[in-house]
């Protein structure tokens, strides 16, 4: 496919979802005492263990937050979790937590979330209409960005206007100074508040993909730097490089993973992100919704490059499928030859390629996936076909070399950095 190739202007549309969605006020405090559901109401991938870090890695300290929370009366343990629609990656909970719109004595107006509003909290932070009270020493322990902006606060009028990178913004609401999140939600903020609660429970249950994404996002924008290197450890061992751990199983939210990858910095799932669109059709674009691609686009030249490497990985793949490669000859005898013992003739190992390549399906199966697909012809009997051990190895080690080859060219085709 050439490079002046036209594509749909679809193509130049592509989205992947991201959690944005804000929590509706309740009227009732009934529920308040389950606010932040357990991972086990999104689509968990029960087969990957987080072992890339232990709890005491991450922090011992005191949290952002509290482990209980008390509003009058105390409402007990809660259970510290945020989740997000493994689908639509829409925050859900089972019960809504208790909010107020403050208490009539003056300070800042908005939704105080009970469980991060807390009664020995003395910063205020806001998003959009929602109100948090947390632990000034603790932003300023876990927070690069936090720690130069309340640093350098001042107590005064002028404090109102003053704007940090146009992320953070220091407001006078009432007498009383309110930092304004200007480009953060509240689902991603409150999934990093809620890893904060109790972070070791990120080491022995497994988050969904949407709550590790969230707090990357708010992470690396805010510079909670110890989170930040939690979440890129997580994704890499998740979405390896190595050749050596790629298999047939798919990992899903490749496409989410891969704008991820890029907006936020973390080269070293890439490969493994793009492959694993590359081999799915249509590029995983088939659930990527009108809504969805209004929230998060994957930017368009990674759309070319797309297009590029799948063209080169499906040629290599017919040349080494389409027929039997005529290079090899049977070092047991010559060229058409046959005797007891012997290999079978060229034009009889043609009829068995056939029948086991192209009839059984494996040629078409693995048209986007040759990495696969080397792999499987590795693992056909081919001594129970008649050929000859030094035959059979010649061939496998070309295959070998193939897929290291292949692999190692995707970093060129997709403009990667070198991954070692």
């Amino acid at each position: 496919m050439g490079s002046n190739a036209r594509f749909p202007d679809i193509l130049n549309k592509v989205t992947v979802c991201a959690p944005s969605q804000s929590l509706p006020p309740v009227s009732s405090p009934a529920d308040a005492e389950s606010t932040i559901r357990a991972f086990g109401d999104g689509q968990r991938d029960d087969s990957f263990s987080p072992r890339c870090a232990s709890p005491s890695s991450i922090s011992s300290a005191s949290s952002l937050s509290s482990s209980s929370v008390e509003s009058g009366d105390n409402v007990g343990e809660i259970d510290p979790y945020l989740d997000v629609d493994a689908d639509r990656g829409e925050l859900k909970r089972d019960k809504t937590p208790q909010v107020s719109d403050g208490d009539g004595a003056g300070g800042p107006a908005g939704q105080r979330y009970t469980h991060f509003w807390l009664e020995d909290g003395n910063t205020v932070i806001r998003i959009k209409n929602v109100l948090y009270r947390l632990h000034r020493s603790r932003l300023r322990n876990q927070s690069v960005l936090f720690r130069r902006v309340l640093d350098t606060e001042q107590r005064t009028e002028q404090a109102g206007a003053v704007d940090y990178k146009g992320l953070i913004k220091a407001v006078n609401e009432n007498g009383v100074l309110v930092y304004h999140l200007l480009k953060t939600t509240v689902s991603d903020f409150e999934a990093l508040l809620a890893m904060d609660m109790n972070p070791s429970a990120f080491y022995f249950q497994t988050p969904s993909f949407f709550t590790i994404a969230s707090i990357l996002r708010v992470a690396t924008d805010l510079e909670f730097i110890g989170y930040g290197d939690f979440t890129i450890q997580y994704f890499e061992e998740r979405w390896s490089h190595h050749l050596s751990d790629v298999s047939e199983e798919r990992i899903p939210h490749a496409l989410e993973m891969a704008v991820l990858g890029r907006r936020y910095d973390v080269p070293r799932v890439l490969k493994r992100a793009f492959y694993e669109v590359l081999r799915t059709g249509g590029f995983a674009l088939a659930n990527v919704t009108q809504a969805e691609s209004e929230s998060t686009t994957l930017d368009t030249d990674d759309i070319y490059r797309l297009f590029a490497a799948r063209e080169n990985l499906t040629l290599a793949w017919v040349s080494a499928t389409a027929c039997v490669d005529p290079s090899f000859v049977c070092p047991e005898h010559e060229a058409g030859s046959s005797g007891p013992g012997d290999c079978p003739t060229t034009a009889a190992k043609c009829a068995t390629w056939n029948e086991q390549v192209h009839a059984a399906g494996l040629f078409d199966r693995y048209m986007y996936d040759p990495i696969c697909g080397l792999e499987a012809l590795m693992d056909i009997d081919w001594e129970a076909e008649g050929w000859c051990e030094e035959c059979i190895q010649m061939r496998v080690d070309a295959w070998t070399r193939m897929r290291t080859r292949l692999w190692t060219t995707l970093e060129m085709w997709l403009e990667l950095p070198p991954q070692k």
